[in-house]
């Protein structure tokens, strides 16, 4: 809806202010570039144009390759400097942002702007702060709600980053920490569209152990806490802990909380069993294996 607007805002300026006639494919695919993004496809699958609720000021994310882009298609320089500038004019004037799908995500933060929220809405009295984090949660929704059926299409065109905000989003509003059926239902949908944060909490969260073992293996600590001590041979729990060591993470330590002077066992370490150096160094080996799998994929 909005990118039509800005379109039609841009074609007007470059044709009446700077003589520049321009096809609307192009201007798609130089918005896509200026927001860092290779094609306008790869721009749709991964956010959305929506209303700049915070005032944040949009700039050019990666000028080299809208001004490498812009070459190929036959435009000087200068024409796109022009068009640079007045994508900076018209998204100010139409008071719009490029919002990524995964910033819509409604996460639980350390002062659960969420439960505040709630309480302001029920009438409760709040402290200021208090009343902040219920307005900066309430600022968050709306943005969410306003964005939502272009969520929806995005995770119907294939976006995982789309469906699990989604899911993300419905977890948040669950009451006293419940699993919501809507929650679950766009896990399931960004983990079958391949997203390893879903199958991660699929597996976690959601007592759906099909996942577990792909998302240790991508490298999610928990996962792979999870799975090494739910093995029964002595060279698996070797193999995973391998893993995870390649990954960088220590599952074997006792880590500690302090609170208030009194330390606890934040997390009570695996029990490495004794093997055969044979046996180590093939466990050593496959989770070498495992590793250069997954490593080159940034999707984590």
């Amino acid at each position: 809806m909005y990118l039509k607007q800005i379109t039609h805002g841009l074609k007007s300026k470059l044709s009446v202010d700077h003589n520049i006639s321009i096809k609307n494919a192009h201007i798609h695919e130089l918005i896509a570039s200026w927001n860092g993004y290779k094609s306008k496809a790869s721009m749709n699958i991964s956010g959305l144009f929506g209303l700049n609720e915070f005032g944040y000021s949009e700039e050019n994310e990666e000028l080299d390759l809208f001004f490498s882009r812009g070459v190929s298609f036959g435009y000087s320089t200068l024409e796109l400097t022009q068009l640079n500038n007045e994508i900076i004019t018209i998204l100010d004037e139409l008071d719009l942002i490029f919002i990524e799908y995964e910033e819509l995500t409604l996460e639980k933060p350390p002062h659960n702007e969420g439960y505040w929220y709630r309480k302001k809405q029920e009438g409760i009295k709040l402290s200021s702060p208090q009343v902040q984090f219920a307005n900066e949660y309430d600022q968050l929704l709306t943005t969410f709600e306003a964005n939502i059926v272009h969520l929806i299409n995005a995770a119907n065109r294939g976006s995982s980053n789309a469906a699990i905000t989604l899911a993300r989003f419905y977890e948040d509003l669950q009451e006293n920490e419940e699993i919501g059926t809507e929650a679950f239902d766009w896990y399931i949908v960004a983990a079958k569209l391949g997203s390893m944060n879903a199958k991660s909490n699929l597996a976690l969260y959601y007592d759906k152990p099909e996942f577990l073992v792909e998302a240790a293996e991508y490298g999610n600590e928990f996962c792979l806490d999870k799975i090494a001590r739910q093995e029964s041979t002595p060279e698996m729990i070797h193999y995973w802990n391998e893993v995870a060591e390649l990954y960088g993470h220590d599952i074997i330590s006792n880590t500690g909380i302090n609170e208030g002077g009194n330390w606890y066992v934040g997390h009570e370490g695996i029990d490495l069993p004794v093997i055969s150096e044979q046996a180590k160094n093939e466990a050593k080996k496959k989770a070498k294996a495992t590793f250069d799998k997954y490593s080159e994929d940034d999707e984590y």
